[in-house]
């Protein structure tokens, strides 16, 4: 069945709500032309029309499952609540004007400011005791004093840097907009569309750099004041959000199903970094052109040869093609023209995709499946090079490749053995 809207209100119309991408389930008929059924939804939006006068919007909080796990001194800035509240009493004909405190409590919480020429925003972890027990839960929020509220295309780009960096994908579950009092003006409820959402909040994060061992306690708002404008003007460019969508799905596969979808990743920026003008060989040996014209005799002398072969059409289509280079050799080239060296243990997790790729099958021993864990760890590490050089940073990686995940410059292929 198609999907439909739902559109209604509450308390004689003071909130207003929309719900989308609706569905009916379960559907049984009561009689006559009644029936019963299940509603289901994807997209909840909650509004306040009836508000006098209407309020302007001040800030949006995003909300995101899956949230940073390690240490908090990831958020290197202190934020001090405080609750209070106040008993009064008044009687004008006895005098009677008393006051005093009720119950207070006050708490200090920490989050990050991340500022780029453009605007800023705050991240920060949501207490405990308002998300479920099997999540740690982070908001991200943007306000219009800090360069405005962005379109909802770059606060997902955004979100996609996040994920990246602390090493775990946000799941975004909805979002709330406040007026400069604080009071909500409208309320976005998202259900996930990912599987498996809390053996995924429950993994722990592999950031590709490290965050909170022995580093700066700015090291993230570091990292993605760099990250975010390069990665806001390179996505479409490079597809870097396809990218990195299927990078994240490979952490739910299985071991060695998860290999070629890390290799389609990369295929996915290699392939847009070609069609870029700044590409030097962008992917050929020579262009089409070039070559169909140095050859054209050959073609020619070629194509009356085959004529009446079994195949011949097809024979002649992938010899007119070889000016295209092979997947792992296009790969070489591309990472030569973003100046990524890579050794043995890179080039070796990219051999073993090509079986998983292929359907051909691998008894899957215990020495197998720890090569396979290997090259898994490799695959990703491979990626998150692959993305670190592209949005221009410089310094040390996490090498997943090696016992006791040590770092290395950059610029240093992964080495050693689990």
């Amino acid at each position: 069945m198609p999907s439909f809207e739902v559109r209604g209100s509450a308390m004689h119309g003071a909130v207003g709500y929309e719900l989308n991408n609706c569905t009916m389930r379960r559907v049984s008929v009561t009689g006559g032309k009644a029936f019963e059924g299940h509603l289901t939804t994807y997209h909840v939006r909650k509004t306040f029309p009836q508000r006098e006068p209407p309020k302007k919007k001040a800030w949006l909080a995003e909300w995101y499952l899956n949230g940073y796990h390690g240490s908090a001194l990831v958020y290197p800035r202190l934020v001090h609540t405080e609750f209070r509240e106040e008993y009064r009493k008044r009687r004008e004909f006895l005098d009677e004007d008393v006051a005093f405190e009720g119950a207070w409590w006050e708490s200090t919480r920490p989050c990050a400011f991340v500022e780029t020429a453009d605007f800023g925003f705050v991240l920060q972890p949501i207490p405990e005791e308002l998300g479920p027990s099997w999540s740690k839960c982070m908001s991200i929020e943007y306000r219009e004093n800090l360069g405005g509220i962005p379109e909802p295309e770059v606060r997902e780009a955004i979100a996609a840097v996040v994920s990246f960096v602390m090493g775990r994908p946000l799941v975004s579950v909805g979002h709330t907009v406040f007026d400069a009092h604080g009071h909500p003006v409208e309320q976005v409820t998202k259900s996930p569309v990912e599987e498996n959402v809390v053996a995924m909040c429950q993994a722990s994060e592999q950031p590709p750099v490290r965050l909170d061992k022995h580093k700066p306690t700015e090291i993230l708002e570091v990292l993605l004041r760099e990250m975010v404008p390069s990665y806001l003007e390179l996505k479409d460019q490079l597809n870097l959000d396809q990218a990195l969508w299927g990078y994240w799905l490979s952490e739910q596969l299985p071991l060695g199903a998860n290999l070629p979808e890390l290799s389609t990743s990369v295929e996915i920026m290699k392939k847009a970094w070609f069609k870029r003008t700044g590409s030097k060989s962008k992917g050929v040996y020579m262009p089409k052109r070039d070559f169909d014209k140095l050859l054209e005799d050959e073609f020619a002398a070629v194509e009356n040869k085959l004529a009446g072969v079994r195949y011949g059409e097809r024979i002649l289509r992938r010899i007119r093609a070889a000016y295209n280079m092979g997947s792992n050799e296009s790969l070489e080239f591309f990472l030569d023209e973003i100046n990524l060296p890579v050794g043995e243990v890179e080039w070796g997790a990219i051999r073993a995709r090509n079986p998983m790729a292929h359907g051909s099958s691998i008894l899957f021993d215990e020495e197998a499946h720890e090569q396979m864990l290997r090259d898994t760890f490799a695959y990703r590490t491979l990626f998150n090079r692959i993305l670190l050089k592209i949005l221009g940073y410089e310094g040390d990686y996490v090498d997943r490749s090696v016992s006791g995940w040590p770092e290395r410059p950059l610029e240093e292929p992964m080495g050693g053995t689990i």
